[in-house]
Formats: C-alpha cells, sequence, structure tokens
C-alpha cells in the first residue's frame, strides 16, 4: 500500500492570499450596480414565487421530481 504525502509548502505565502482576497473585495465593491436592482419590488418577487410554484406542479405532473422538487 502505498500512500502520498502532502505538501509541506503552501502553493501561495498566506500574505498573497489576503492580498488578493481584499483586491477583489475592493474591486467588487467599487462596481456600478445595475439599473433593475433599484425596481425590484415585493410584488416582482411574489410573482416569480408563483410562477415556480406553477411550473412545480407541471414537474410533479409529468413525474419529474428532481425538476419538481428544485422549483418547489
Amino acid at each position: 500500500m502505498t500512500t502520498t504525502a502532502a505538501p509541506a509548502i503552501a502553493p501561495y505565502p498566506a500574505a498573497d492570499v489576503a492580498a488578493a482576497v481584499t483586491r477583489g473585495l475592493a474591486k467588487a465593491n467599487n462596481r456600478p450596480r445595475p439599473a433593475a436592482d433599484a425596481i425590484r419590488t415585493p410584488q416582482k418577487y411574489a410573482a416569480l414565487a408563483r410562477g415556480f410554484r406553477a411550473s412545480a406542479w407541471e414537474h410533479l405532473e409529468k413525474d419529474d421530481l428532481p425538476q419538481a422538487s428544485n422549483k418547489a
């Protein structure tokens, strides 16, 4: 029986990883938000939920249980 040992040294120093994460978060926070986010309302989400529920019943009638579960 042979075993493989884990590498003794991490491929990237912890400081490099932390700096990369910090740069990525800064870019994400500075990007402009889509205008669609500003107009989303509870009514829109309620309509989406009704559509998913209807789709779940349709998939259930077709015996497509995985899709029915996803929609529900």
